[in-house]
């Protein structure tokens, strides 16, 4: 299973990305992909032609994970709006993922804890994956008289009408 991890910076992409390829070795796990190069304030990051080519790096993962903003921010600066450079990131993450339509889970927690909920939404995705594929196919019996679902519908709803729905009303 191939999982891109992204986040606004400092908030633990790598060290979830060490602790779930030590969980699960059958992760193919990117950590920071191209996308986080493009980052407001970064070289380049305007580039629409570059940011596509990033947006498309990314729909080849299975699964997209986005670190949430719930560890400590080490440094005390903040923009000239007003804004924390993290939660700027972060809000520009969420707009190009959600622009390009890509599916993402926001991952919490610290250390250990936020590596479980990782893998809880991994396992979940997983599940879900494998229930779609598995999935049984509707079914396309007929009737022996016209090979019409809702003609076999009247039928067995019929037999199971109560006598007492057939007699008239006084």
């Amino acid at each position: 299973m191939r999982i891109a991890i992204l986040g606004a910076p400092a908030t633990g992409k790598t060290r979830l990305a060490r602790d779930l390829m030590r969980h699960r070795p059958d992760l193919h796990v990117t950590d920071s992909p191209p996308l986080l190069r493009a980052l407001p304030g970064r070289p380049h990051a305007d580039d629409a032609m570059l940011l596509e080519l990033r947006r498309e790096h990314l729909r080849r993962h299975d699964l997209t994970l986005l670190t949430g903003l719930d560890l400590a921010w080490e440094h005390a600066v903040e923009t000239h709006a007003g804004a924390h450079p993290q939660e700027q990131a972060d809000a520009w993450l969420r707009a190009v993922l959600g622009g390009a339509g890509i599916a993402y889970q926001v991952v919490y927690g610290s250390g250990p804890e936020r590596a479980g909920n990782a893998l809880n939404i991994i396992s979940h995705h997983q599940d879900r994956e494998n229930r779609r594929s598995c999935a049984p196919s509707p079914w396309t019996g007929s009737c022996e008289k016209c090979s019409d679902p809702q003609c076999e519908h009247r039928l067995f709803t019929g037999l199971f009408r109560s006598p007492a729905a057939d007699r008239p009303l006084p």
